[in-house]
């Protein structure tokens, strides 16, 4: 391996050979999930990259029926979607196909290996094959070279990466809690926002109009407007008429009265209204386009889904200012992205996302903002995924004030939010630049250029001796106690898509269904796919569960 010690640039000390050589590659297989528990019965199970932390692995279920085993200190590493992330074992388990163990001789520690093979993880991700999941094989995995410098070189090499990066680690503790405070803030102004504690000063000082004038100025708007726009249809409907009809048809227009609601509100120049007599509804303009479709449609024209820009498409549904509310998906809960959003413009929207614009009386920014404060949990439907339909969003009360109360909060907030943006935006680089230093410090690490090399040390060639043939005498020890095994049959379990395990049952709880899935690791492609399938699947509920079928 000369020719790859002259490729690194290395230390004249050290060696680089195979992984495969130097440490033995375990490769996960999964047992049957009638073994899998979460009551500790039997072993630890690890299935895939979700279940990594920083270094170790958080314990979520237990194997009765473990098939392929790793011990404390082997280095646990991703094989499938994603290839190359790593931990470390705590204490002997069992794991599933996504993962492989590495075992290391020689006093060579699991620290040193995992730092290294983090060092190598786009190598391994371009070793990858296959099309819908990437996956590295063992034989692949094993021909990685790695490098191999002194045994006392390399406890320094891991007590100084540890040493930097604990030092680190506090600095991104401290980053991330500003980070946490900060969306704490953004709360409670939306909160303080949407209870006219904001503008609490604005009021006393413009002595704005009452409830009842403020709900009869709307009303008389809406009025107005109504008669502008049924002058605006029948011009239209005429010049539709003596086009032939080439054109869609244009709509009638309806008066939408707005009547307070019941609901008791402090200040007495608020009321609140319901969000259907707030907006105008065009759910029923929306067209989904498969990603298929879209492929062959490819254009300038923004494809929106239930949170953001998906793609862009050769023609455009809507033209102007609208607002998008999400109808489905885990973010209704989470709230890691915005809840509903401004689209302006020409664009297309498919039906993942309720589209909508608000009447006479209230601000298209005031209402957004209202939106994003929201905890919906009270109006969502579904469990497998998530669902805000439009019979609940139309029941979902909206607080209005006038139109220069509503634009002074909007503009309070637009300030707030700036600065709050600006500060994230601070907090965010700083914790890139972390991850860019983590990264420098391994690869310095690994060039041989972190710590000294001291030539008191036993040499690099000497552990290589020792490392094989500590693993030669491991190798026939394994198949000694092979061979005293009691031979058992087992039942390997095949992981299949959503589709063809609804097709094999009547019907199945959603987190059995997830957790049987080739989707196990990634909670989100299960949603994906579910989505697909969209009506082809039926939910009935049961209790608290959920269970999911096919519709015949």
């Amino acid at each position: 391996m000369d020719k790859a010690k002259q490729k690194y640039k290395l230390p004249e000390e050290w060696i680089v050979d195979t992984l495969g050589n130097v440490t033995i590659v375990n490769m996960g297989q999964s047992p049957p999930s009638s073994s899998y528990n979460t009551k500790k019965e039997g072993l630890p199970f690890y299935q895939g990259k979700s279940e990594f932390r920083d270094i170790y692995p958080e314990v979520r279920k237990y194997c009765s029926e473990p098939i392929k085993i790793v011990e404390a200190n082997d280095v646990l590493i991703s094989v499938r979607a994603p290839i190359g992330p790593t931990n470390l074992v705590k204490e002997k388990s069992c794991i599933g196909r996504g993962l492989a163990g590495i075992k290391a001789f020689g006093g060579m520690t699991g620290e040193f290996i995992l730092y290294q093979l983090r060092t190598l993880e786009k190598e391994l991700q371009d070793k990858g094959t296959g099309t819908t999941f990437k996956s590295i094989s063992k034989t692949n995995l094993e021909k990685t070279p790695f490098k191999i410098p002194a045994l006392r070189e390399q406890e320094r090499i891991v007590f100084k990466i540890e040493t930097l990066f604990t030092e680190l680690d506090q600095a991104e503790k401290g980053l991330q809690k500003a980070k946490h405070q900060l969306e704490i803030y953004r709360s409670a102004i939306l909160k303080c926002a949407f209870e006219g504690k904001l503008t609490e000063q604005w009021r006393n000082e413009h002595n704005p109009k009452s409830s009842e004038e403020l709900l009869k100025h709307i009303n008389e708007g809406r009025q107005k407007n109504y008669e502008q726009e049924t002058v605006d249809w029948k011009k239209a409907l005429k010049k539709w008429n003596k086009e032939k009809k080439k054109v869609k048809k244009p709509s009638k227009p309806f008066f939408v009265k707005l009547a307070p609601l019941s609901e008791n509100i402090k200040i007495s120049n608020w009321f609140m209204g319901s969000f259907v007599n707030s907006v105008r509804n065009y759910d029923a303009d929306r067209v989904a386009l498969s990603r298929t479709v879209r492929k062959f449609r490819k254009g300038k024209y923004p494809y929106y889904g239930a949170t953001e820009i998906v793609d862009y498409v050769d023609d455009f549904i809507f033209d102007g200012k609208y607002l998008l509310i999400g109808e489905d998906g885990a973010n209704l809960l989470s709230k890691t992205k915005k809840l509903a959003f401004i689209a302006s413009g020409k664009f297309w929207v498919n039906n993942h996302a309720h589209v909508v614009q608000p009447l006479f009386g209230i601000r298209i920014e005031y209402l957004s903002y209202y939106f994003n404060s929201l905890i919906l949990n009270e109006y969502i439907s579904g469990t497998a995924q998530p669902k805000l339909n439009q019979t609940n969003l139309n029941r979902i009360p909206v607080p209005y004030c006038s139109n220069d109360e509503q634009e002074k909060i909007v503009e309070i907030l637009e300030s707030r939010f700036t600065l709050i943006e600006n500060l994230e935006k601070s907090i965010n680089n700083s914790l890139s630049d972390l991850i860019i230093l983590k990264h420098t410090i391994l690869k310095k690490a690994f060039e041989g250029k972190l710590v000294h090399q001291d030539s008191s040390d036993e040499s690099a060639k000497e552990l290589l001796l020792r490392i094989k043939m500590e693993k030669e005498t491991y190798l026939k020890e394994q198949k000694k106690l092979d061979k005293l095994k009691p031979k058992k049959k087992r039942q390997m379990e095949t992981q299949k898509t959503v589709l063809e395990i609804l097709k094999s049952i009547d019907s199945i709880d959603a987190k059995e269904l997830w957790q049987k899935s080739i989707h196990s690791d990634d909670i989100e492609a299960f949603y994906a796919e579910l989505k697909d399938l969209g009506d082809k699947v039926f939910e009935t509920k049961e209790g608290l569960n959920s269970l999911l079928s096919l519709k015949k």
